[in-house]
């Protein structure tokens, strides 16, 4: 059986990489939610990675084009800014690459670039993103 690939777990382990993100949010780079035991020290900066549905997968190919949202906090809206615009450096310098968990990536693209705002459920200031990745399905050999 062929191993499959985590684009969500792929792409947070290439943004903790970049040290202009790590310098602003540390290792806080999570795929899912805000993890519980943040929840006491936020909001502060840190970025969460989470699928947004949409694309397509390949059939008989082992790729496939995926949206994914890319959430970052900050103490202020101008510090969740400045989380995005780290993180987005990073994530557009996907071309043709492979990610630390053996994702082979061809491009990333920024569907919808930066919007800033408040979190309804918590008001924490967050910038939201969304991302098309095209990327392969099975660990690159």
């Amino acid at each position: 059986m062929t191993a499959l690939v985590d684009p969500i777990d792929a792409l947070v382990s290439w943004l903790r990489l970049d040290s202009d993100l790590v310098a602003l949010v540390g290792g806080r780079v999570y795929g899912g939610q805000v993890p519980q035991f943040e929840n006491a020290s936020m909001p502060r900066p840190l970025v969460t990675v989470n699928p947004a549905g949409g694309g397509f997968l390949g059939r008989s190919q082992d790729y496939g084009d995926r949206r994914i949202d890319v959430d970052c906090y900050g103490q202020t809206r101008p510090e969740s800014w400045a989380v995005y615009l780290a993180s987005r450096g990073r994530a557009s310098s996907i071309s043709n690459a492979s990610s630390p968990t053996g994702c082979s990536w061809h491009w990333a693209n920024e569907a919808s670039r930066g919007t800033s705002g408040v979190e309804p459920d918590t008001d924490w200031p967050v910038t939201y993103s969304s991302w098309q990745l095209l990327a392969s399905d099975v660990l690159a050999a």
